[in-house]
């Protein structure tokens, strides 16, 4: 696990320290790999540093990175913050990756892996969370669900099943 707060420390933009890191631990990465990675590490050293804001104004916030679509990481990560709060009052669960590309040309990993952040997501979750004293679990889901968008079958499927399962579980 990446210690975000404390490369929060580091001069530099979120995009600059992460290259610099990237630099320092994993050289010869390929230019690819590392724009994905530097990309997700400078959205991550945002959300910590709202979170570290949120925290100068006297509110307990916390930031927990997880794979939604792997049941075992959800069930640790959930268990770490009912360890920490004795509970779970609710769960926002938003989400979502895009992989535009029209059904034809679509690979069938670029569907599923849009898919399974929804509704395995929000399937892990509730299955986690469901004995934590849940009270409320809301999904983000997209009018896409409903009308589409060119290039964009997986994302709608995947918000329909999210919206159809959240239905049946309540």
């Amino acid at each position: 696990d990446m210690d975000f707060r404390a490369l929060l420390s580091r001069q530099g933009t979120s995009e600059e320290v992460a290259k610099k890191l990237l630099g320092e631990t994993r050289p010869g990465m390929p230019q690819v790999e590392m724009k994905q990675e530097i990309a997700r590490i400078g959205r991550a050293l945002e959300i910590v540093r709202n979170v570290e804001h949120l925290r100068s104004l006297g509110l307990d916030a916390s930031y927990y990175s997880c794979d939604v679509t792997d049941p075992g990481r959800v069930k640790t990560v959930l268990d770490r913050i009912v360890k920490r709060h004795k509970k779970i009052d609710g769960i926002v669960h938003g989400a979502g990756i895009l992989v535009d590309r029209l059904i034809k040309e679509m690979a069938p990993e670029d569907f599923s892996s849009v898919v399974d952040v929804k509704f395995l997501g929000a399937w892990n979750l509730f299955q986690a969370a469901k004995s934590s004293g849940l009270r409320f679990f809301a999904c983000l889901s997209s009018a896409a669900s409903i009308q589409g968008n060119p290039g964009q079958c997986n994302y709608a499927a995947g918000n329909r099943m999210m919206s159809a399962l959240m239905t049946h579980l309540h």
